[in-house]
């Protein structure tokens, strides 16, 4: 909901409003993956590799899921095109247009979301200069904002390069189950060939707030 507020003086009156709520509708997606293992090596590996592969098939799944934050984004209202359609092309003041297009109220937990596989591209421009981040989960800090790296494929000419903002304000996403990825070994095996189906499963729900200013994208030029 938006509401606007009013002030007056100690006794004065304040003339209410009504709220105007904004329906966004959001995508319910099923992330899965599966790799097909031999029972006999799933018996040799032991607990602690069958729990590196677990931990494995989930970071897949999150990773799936980084693809589908991405993509909501396009649709945020507020954008800055770049110098350029690569992201070496993406200039400080392309970066300083970002911090000034989200609302205030989403400044103070805002971060830079950058690809992982173009961070090398971005470090290495002499104009952008960095700071030790504030976060334990960020890799450096630009502007004064943390930068945060997703691993996903590199950006093309058209596409959303970078995320600036308070995630928490520019997006709604959760999972209807309200937990981790799952990952499972089947306990009916392949008789034909002796193996074992491993999969993972996560049910999420993602959309861009559009009206909320918490966020912002720079999209590469076309």
């Amino acid at each position: 909901p938006v509401a606007t507020a009013s002030s007056a003086f100690p006794g004065g009156v304040v003339t209410p409003t009504d709220p105007t709520y904004v329906e966004k509708q959001l995508d319910h997606l099923s992330v899965r993956g599966q790799v097909i293992a031999s029972n006999e090596w799933l018996a040799d590996i032991g607990d602690s590799k069958r729990a590196q592969l677990t931990q494995l098939m989930a970071s897949s799944a999150l990773q799936e899921t980084a693809l589908h934050i991405w993509s909501a984004a396009a649709s945020l209202p507020t954008s800055v095109t770049a110098s350029g359609d690569t992201m070496d092309s993406i200039s400080l003041s392309n970066l300083a247009d970002m911090t000034a297009a989200i609302s205030p109220d989403a400044v103070m937990n805002a971060k830079f979301y950058v690809p992982s596989v173009a961070w090398g591209t971005i470090a290495n421009q002499a104009a952008v200069t960095f700071d030790a981040p504030r976060s334990s989960n960020a890799v450096a800090s630009i502007l004064g904002f943390d930068v945060c790296l997703h691993s996903i494929p590199a950006p093309a000419a058209g596409e959303v390069g970078i995320l600036f903002g308070d995630a928490s304000k520019g997006f709604a996403f959760g999972t209807p189950s309200d937990s981790d990825p799952v990952v499972r070994i089947s306990d009916q095996p392949l008789a034909a060939t002796d193996q074992s189906i491993v999969s993972v499963f996560w049910r999420i729900v993602v959309g861009a707030l559009d009206n909320s200013g918490g966020m912002t994208c720079l999209k590469l030029a076309s």
